[in-house]
């Protein structure tokens, strides 16, 4: 497979790596952030450094943390995040537990936008350039230097933004962070979940599942008051937000089904799952939530699921539920309710 056909992830990937193994061998302890297929971490230990990984989302055994460990570091490496305000806060979190004098790797694909980083960079390294460019991607190497008081901004809190939303049931404040779905927002696909809601709960457990900050557990809150509420999610930054948002709520930290305890069924079942890994679609998650949604419910449950109109979800549904229907749509989402087989 040449380079420009190799999903995105394994391009960077290949880049960084070669670039590493490139330089002279490595020594002392290096941080490693959101190494999705972790062979940049494979790459530092064989060259004889210290590896800890800081990755907020949990990828196959892997474990996933909201915020890396206070170090410090000799150096680090950050993949490139989505989104200016999510690159500030990695770039912050990182910048912070290296050590003066430390370098800091940045690496991505130009059509990520890497190639305008730069003055981001500056804003908290020095001697920023470009060390790398091929294969469509570009690695930036930046130093730590010395930072006055309050220049990094180290800590989880210093990234939390509050915002008031307008549910069916009351406007409520709902704590967030950068990178986060929909943040600080009301996106349409959850406005039609939310709106759509039963008005009774026959049962008294409810799952979100891909929760993000804990949006729709908020309205599920205010819907079902007397509910037991579980909300799960891969993001372990999405469910340090949910957990302050709902601190009454079950918050499981895992992928997918596997993050739940094997015994737990629902009455009903939410989801506005993402259809994105960063600019590539990626369906694994609404694979998993429809193959393992069946099994979890109990009789006469239902499963609720938003996603674009585009997407020919109800074959999907159709193979392993016994009955399913559009519960309501708008211009771009269509909401699909299946109910458990033998309901």
């Amino acid at each position: 497979m040449s380079a420009s056909r190799k999903p995105r992830e394994a391009r960077v990937g290949d880049v960084m790596v070669d670039h590493l193994a490139a330089l002279h061998p490595l020594s002392g302890h290096v941080l490693v952030v959101d190494d999705e297929l972790g062979r940049v971490e494979a790459e530092l230990a064989r060259r004889g450094a210290l590896v800890s990984a800081w990755r907020r989302r949990v990828v196959g055994a892997r474990p996933a943390h909201a915020w890396p460990l206070d170090g410090p570091f000799d150096a680090a490496t950050l993949r490139l995040p989505k989104g200016r305000e999510s690159l500030r806060m990695g770039l912050h979190a990182a910048a912070s537990r290296v050590g003066q004098g430390g370098s800091l790797w940045l690496y991505g694909s130009n059509d990520e936008g890497v190639r305008s980083v730069g003055p981001i960079l500056e804003d908290v390294l020095r001697e920023v350039r470009t060390v790398e460019t091929r294969g469509h991607c570009r690695i930036w190497r930046g130093i730590r230097g010395e930072v006055e008081p309050g220049q990094l901004r180290s800590a989880l809190s210093d990234w939390e933004s509050r915002f008031t939303l307008d549910l069916p049931g009351g406007a409520v404040q709902v704590l967030s962070y950068p990178g986060l779905f929909a943040h600080g927002r009301l996106d349409d696909g959850t406005r039609l979940l939310i709106d759509s809601l039963p008005g009774k709960l026959l049962g008294a457990r409810v799952l979100d599942y891909g929760c993000g900050a804990g949006v729709i557990g908020r309205a599920l809150r205010q819907r079902f008051p007397e509910a037991e509420l579980d909300l799960v999610d891969s993001d372990a930054l999405a469910i340090e937000a949910s957990r302050r948002n709902l601190p009454d709520a079950r918050v499981h930290l895992g992928d997918a089904w596997s993050a739940l305890p094997d015994s737990a069924r629902f009455d009903l079942i939410v989801s506005n799952p993402p259809l994105h890994r960063g600019k590539e679609e990626d369906f694994e998650l609404i694979r998993k939530l429809v193959d393992g949604a069946a099994g979890r419910l109990r009789r006469r449950g239902e499963l609720l699921v938003v996603v674009q109109r585009r997407l020919a979800l109800g074959r999907w549904l159709e193979d392993r539920f016994a009955s399913v229907s559009v519960r309501s749509e708008s211009r771009g989402y269509r909401l699909w309710s299946a109910t458990r087989p033998g309901s």
